[in-house]
């Protein structure tokens, strides 16, 4: 809303219906309190936002990334499927082409994982969704992601990234709760630790984000 206000220079109409902070805040509240689950919910929703104001005040030493694997791709067969021919038997020439199926095969699936690097702006109040974007794919059976492959993808993304630049000192990463990005997983923080030795930082931040906010 603050940020919107500045860009505008003007009060919103009570008309426009918008989000609101007492929306914000209701957003890390628990849907039902008397579940065991919502003990967790401490209301402590300023962590990011310290994250990112250290971000600025750092930022000639700092490098922010936000990483996440999105939904998995299905690669199916390029032809058209034909209910026709199911369980129909047909002689066909050795080297003849697919041209029909019966269903929808799927061969395999993809995972794209994503890396943001977040280019820091000058201001609290201003975007943090200005960057560049690295995507890799792997196959969800036989390249499942965990905290070590993800290792593996940031270092490749680092130094694509910074080729050509000197490395931040200072590295901070956003990720969500997964079990391949749970900091409080001894797999995870051993990939922290590798990451931290290999590319020499002299301060590595991990945060991941409120339940339900990947």
């Amino acid at each position: 809303m603050e940020r919107l206000k500045k860009i505008h220079n003007f009060s919103i109409p009570s008309t426009i219906h918008i989000l609101s902070e007492e929306w914000i805040h209701l957003q890390f509240c628990s849907t039902n309190a008397t579940i065991t689950r919502a003990i967790y919910h401490t209301s402590r929703f300023n962590v990011k936002f310290k994250v990112q104001k250290f971000c600025i005040q750092y930022c000639q030493w700092t490098c922010l990334i936000s990483a996440d694997d999105k939904h998995k791709i299905p690669i199916r067969e390029e032809v058209a499927v034909f209910t026709g021919v199911q369980n129909q038997y047909s002689l066909i020439a050795q080297d003849s082409i697919l041209a029909t199926t019966d269903h929808d095969f799927t061969k395999l699936f993809l995972t794209p994982s994503v890396i943001f690097f977040i280019l820091i702006p000058n201001d609290i109040l201003e975007s943090f969704y200005n960057g560049q974007v690295f995507v890799s794919y792997k196959n969800t059976v036989f390249e499942l992601s965990s905290a070590i492959r993800h290792l593996a993808e940031f270092l490749n993304a680092l130094n694509i990234q910074y080729e050509h630049q000197i490395l931040p000192p200072i590295l901070c990463l956003y990720t969500d709760g997964g079990s391949d990005h749970r900091c409080n997983y001894g797999s995870v923080q051993i990939a922290l630790i590798c990451l931290f030795i290999c590319e020499d930082f002299d301060l590595l931040i991990a945060v991941c984000t409120a339940p339900n906010h990947s």
